[in-house]
């Protein structure tokens, strides 16, 4: 059984889904956790809002680097006008 290690605390079910999202498609197995009733009411704030991001140990570097880099604006496509999708006209 593999051992997970917190790696981040989002702010709500959506963020934490984003955030999900994000690191499984970088291949990077991910488990998110929150209070049932913070999930229940659909609390965004405070220690029944935050929601808890856990990964694999094994991928915990590749995970940090990875939310590092979008913390840092890396995944924007504003900052990345190649990577960003443009209609031809």
């Amino acid at each position: 059984m593999e051992k997970y290690k917190h790696i981040y605390d989002a702010y709500g079910l959506l963020d934490a889904e984003q955030i999900k999202m994000f690191l499984e498609s970088e291949g990077i197995d991910v488990i998110i956790a929150q209070e049932s009733a913070g999930q229940t009411l659909g609390l965004t704030v405070g220690h029944l809002g935050t929601v808890k991001i856990y990964v694999p140990e094994e991928q915990f570097d590749m995970a940090n680097k990875l939310l590092d880099d979008m913390e840092d604006g890396k995944f924007d496509a504003s900052n990345n006008p190649e990577g960003s999708i443009q209609e031809d006209i």
